[in-house]
């Protein structure tokens, strides 16, 4: 069981490590920025930010906290893209709340406020 779930967290970090990448290329090239200039920002070193985005190193707090301060959103945001605050192991086990947290890490701020309305308006339609 336990091994299971270890390999189940290592498949997730790969998805997760993925998508990471994909969205800080995104906002890297939606600002018009180099990897050094995102490291100048950031306060980490050009190759720090080569070698995360490659997969050789994981994002830990330092990068993850450097990152959000280079493109002025809060840290929280950051270290869940990145994986470091995570689903916990049983919402792990569930398909379609790895699904939803996935499609959720690739909306913009604004859509995501969108879906919480939508999921209360369909949770309290269910409650009554």
């Amino acid at each position: 069981m336990i091994g299971t779930a270890i390999g189940m967290c290592g498949k997730v970090y790969a998805v997760m490590n993925e998508t990471f990448t994909s969205w800080i290329e995104e906002e890297i090239k939606r600002r018009g920025w180099t990897q050094a200039e995102l490291g100048r920002r950031a306060g980490l070193a050009q190759g720090t930010i080569s070698q995360t985005l490659s997969g050789i190193t994981r994002p830990g707090p330092k990068f993850c906290s450097g990152i959000a301060r280079a493109l002025d959103i809060p840290e929280e945001e950051v270290f869940r893209r990145a994986g470091l605050l995570s689903l916990s192991v049983a919402d792990l086990r569930d398909k379609s709340v790895r699904e939803a947290n996935e499609w959720i890490l690739k909306m913009t701020p604004v859509e995501r406020k969108q879906l919480v309305v939508l999921i209360r308006g369909i949770i309290a339609g269910r409650e009554t």
